[in-house]
């Protein structure tokens, strides 16, 4: 990281040769203050980059940021990820599907004094398959991933450490987590946005064979159904702009799936359904 053109401190990439010899130097971020953490290849031979925030340019909070660039260092595209509140990612992880996972810390806004622990997995494109958050011991106890390693199984084993201030005790944590980032099964894990008491969100039949029926009451700007197989592939999106709506999944094959209610970046709700 150093200061630059574009604002107080900018991610700051340098890429020398096999001796070490200069072969370009770039600059990435806002007019705000900006910190690079984590670097991953990309087939292309470009780059994922992974920031550990991104201050907007009045300087009242940070955003995880994840960056794409090609092999001489050229923006293809950047994502910003966050709250109001102080967010951050660490390390970026090329995965064996292709994809990419980022850890990170995250502040939410129903418990701003708590840090969760983050995990987010992306495509290339910068298109968000999921993201969770962990609080082992709830409340505002402080939790952090420090490093990752995919598992056969296309889960992760993930090291860090908490804190439970009630106890002024800090631990190691290893953690394991299947494809979809869950650590039980069937897991609803980390903090989603606060939903009224009145909401709905319901698929039938399920099982579906032909026809898949959506009731919300949750149909805000940019709510998007997701759907994916069991290994966590994206298998089919749809926006959802009416309290119902009607979803065509003859072509899905006969198995499992998950449907994840999404609004911006935040997970609504997730529920399983069985294609016949």
């Amino acid at each position: 990281m150093g200061g630059g053109t574009l604002g107080q401190n900018d991610m700051h990439i340098i890429k020398v040769d096999s001796m070490g010899n200069f072969m370009w130097s770039k600059l990435y971020g806002s007019t705000g203050n900006d910190a690079g953490a984590g670097i991953a290849l990309t087939p292309d031979g470009g780059y994922i980059l992974s920031g550990l925030g991104m201050y907007n340019s009045n300087q009242q909070w940070m955003d995880g940021a994840i960056r794409r660039i090609d092999a001489t260092g050229n923006l293809i595209w950047e994502k910003l990820i966050g709250n109001i509140n102080k967010n951050g990612f660490d390390w970026v992880y090329s995965l064996s599907d292709g994809n990419y996972a980022v850890i990170g810390s995250y502040r939410d806004t129903i418990n701003p004094s708590a840090v969760n622990a983050w995990l987010v997995k992306f495509d290339i494109n910068g298109n968000i398959h999921w993201q969770r958050f962990y609080n082992k011991y709830g409340g505002n106890n402080h939790n952090y991933f420090r490093d990752l390693k995919e598992t056969p199984d296309k889960g992760f084993v993930i090291i860090g450490e908490l804190t439970n201030l009630s106890l002024w005790q800090q631990n190691m944590w290893l953690i394991k987590l299947d494809s979809l980032g869950c650590d039980v099964a069937n897991c609803s894990v980390g903090i989603t946005e606060e939903m009224p008491n009145e909401f709905v969100f319901t698929l039938y039949p399920n099982p579906a064979q032909d026809v898949l029926h959506i009731e919300t009451t949750y149909n805000k700007e940019q709510t998007i159904l997701y759907i994916y197989d069991i290994t966590g592939k994206e298998i089919r999106q749809t926006s959802i702009k009416s309290n119902y709506q009607q979803l065509n999944i003859s072509t899905l094959p006969a198995g499992l799936y998950l449907c994840r209610l999404t609004q911006g970046d935040f997970n609504i709700k997730t529920i399983k359904l069985l294609k016949q």
